[in-house]
This record gives C-alpha cells, sequence and structure tokens, in this order.
C-alpha cells in the first residue's frame, strides 16, 4: 500500500521534527512537509531521499496545507495519506497499527489513534480502552483514505485552522464512509500551555490560546454549527454551548482577558457577516 505522511508545519521545533522523520520514514512511502511559517532552514533537518518539502509564501492556514497535501497524493497515486501536526510525538509500528483497521472494518474513511495529552493526563479518545466507530477524530495521527477525502470534497479552507478536522469528519461520514477510533494506538500530542484548574467542585482543562485561535475557534463553530444545521436543534446547540463555554473558561481563569474577549467577539461579528478573508493573520 503506498503511504504518504504529511507534516503541516509552522516555525517548528527542529529536533521533535527531526525525530518524528525519523521514525515516520520507516513507516512510510514517502514524507511531505508542507510549511507554513518562515522559510525551513534546510541544514537543520535531517537529509532523506523520501523527503519533500513546498514553502508557502504566507500563512494559508492548515486547511489549505492539507489540502495541497492531498493534492500531492492523488497526483502521486498513493492510497493513504497519513496527517501529521508538527507537536506530535510518533511511536514505533504508528503506521501498519492503524492500517489493520482498513480491514477490520467495511467503509473506513479515517482510523484515528488515542490521542494522550501527557501535560493534562487527558485521555482524548471519545471511547477509552475500546476500538469503535466515532463521530469524529482529530487530524494529527489520523490515517486517511486519499478517495474518500476527495470524495468528501477535501478540506474547507474558509476555516483557516481550528474545526478543519471536525469538519471533515463530518463530510466523510455524509460521503458514506466510517471513521474509526482506537485505544489500541497511541500518539502523544502537545499543544499550547495547558492546565488544570479546579472551580466549583469541577476539573476544567484551561487551554490558554492565544487571542488569534480565540477568533478562529468562536468563528469557525459558528460556521460549522450554521453549515450542519439540518443534523438538528441538538447538534445547533451543542455548538453554542460549546461557545459559551469556551468563552467562560477564558474570563475565569486566562490572561490577557479583555483582548481575548474582543477577538471572540470579533470573531461572532464576522460569522454574521460571512467574513472569511482571515484579515486577522495578515
Amino acid at each position: 500500500m503506498k503511504i504518504l505522511a504529511t507534516i503541516i508545519t509552522y516555525n517548528p521545533e527542529y529536533d521533535l521534527l527531526n525525530y518524528n522523520l525519523l521514525k515516520l520514514i520507516k513507516q512510510v512511502d514517502e514524507i511531505l512537509i508542507v510549511n507554513n511559517g518562515d522559510t525551513l532552514t534546510r541544514d537543520k533537518i535531517n537529509n532523506m531521499s523520501k523527503l519533500t518539502i513546498i514553502e508557502n509564501e504566507i500563512n494559508k492556514g492548515i486547511a489549505c496545507a492539507l489540502n495541497t497535501a492531498l493534492q500531492y497524493a492523488v497526483e502521486n497515486q498513493y492510497i493513504y495519506l497519513l496527517s501529521m501536526d508538527q507537536d506530535s510525538i510518533i511511536p514505533d509500528y504508528f503506521v501498519i497499527n492503524l492500517m489493520k483497521y482498513f480491514d477490520l472494518y467495511e467503509n473506513v474513511g479515517v482510523v484515528g489513534p488515542n490521542i494522550i495529552e501527557k501535560e493534562l493526563g487527558e485521555n482524548k479518545s471519545n471511547n477509552v480502552n475500546e476500538t469503535s466507530e466515532v463521530t469524529h477524530v482529530i487530524t494529527s495521527g489520523s490515517l486517511n483514505d486519499v478517495q474518500a477525502l476527495v470524495k468528501s470534497g477535501g478540506f474547507d479552507e474558509k476555516l483557516f485552522i481550528d474545526m478543519v478536522d471536525l469538519d471533515m469528519s463530518y463530510k466523510v461520514i455524509d460521503s458514506g464512509y466510517k471513521i474509526i477510533q482506537t485505544s489500541e494506538v497511541e500518539l502523544e500530542h502537545r499543544i499550547g500551555e495547558p492546565e488544570i484548574r479546579v472551580h466549583l467542585f469541577k476539573k476544567h482543562f484551561i487551554r490558554n490560546h492565544s487571542p488569534f485561535r480565540k477568533y478562529f475557534f468562536v468563528r469557525n463553530r459558528l460556521y460549522l454549527a450554521f453549515k450542519y444545521r439540518s443534523r438538528g436543534l441538538k447538534f445547533v446547540f451543542g455548538h453554542l454551548i460549546g461557545i459559551v463555554y469556551y468563552t467562560y473558561i477564558t474570563m475565569m481563569f486566562e490572561t490577557n482577558k479583555i483582548f481575548k474577549l474582543k477577538m471572540i467577539l470579533l470573531g461572532v461579528f464576522d460569522f454574521l457577516r460571512g467574513n472569511y478573508d482571515n484579515r486577522i493573520m495578515k
């Protein structure tokens, strides 16, 4: 089976990037780096014959970078596309252990691992200690059937960053494919500066996202609630409640509250007027 792995980078930590490259090159046919940040310093990257790097002149966002990788996979006749973030830590035998689930289940479009966030001691899997069909998985560590992604219409570039994986999961399922997540394959994922706070006897996971991430999280979640509103009121309200809780956590526990609140409100405003030009990143 021809497998392409893609890593989307934005000013990466070179030691971790090289670690993942060495792990991946033993497990796939080729690695494609799509770089959205400053030009990569090539002499800091391990020299590999099966490594291709595409440099975007500007930050075009996660969705655009993933579409670049998908197009490359199609043009080079790859069957599977493994999508990776630069902040994940890849174990041995990762790909082959995910691959088997395409044989164990019918009409599989995506297989995702059990995501571990060690900083929080948090298990991100939808179903702990089992393998099952789920409604969504995150992009990092997902092994995708290339034709399933193509049939689903590719990644929605309106989203830029945040909710890109959720949107694709919805589209893959709507296109007749299954998404499988297994706790038997683990992937350590590092993101931001997370912490745990307790308030009113409840544990809260604090992500400490930047103000810009606040903007995209809120705008894009509203966009998905509207885009898939035919799924019913429970679905729509689930997204709206998620935004309210996200804002509550920001105002209760995080620093730089005023600027973050402004970006949250700007996200709402831009959704209402249909603005997806992502100007705040320019």
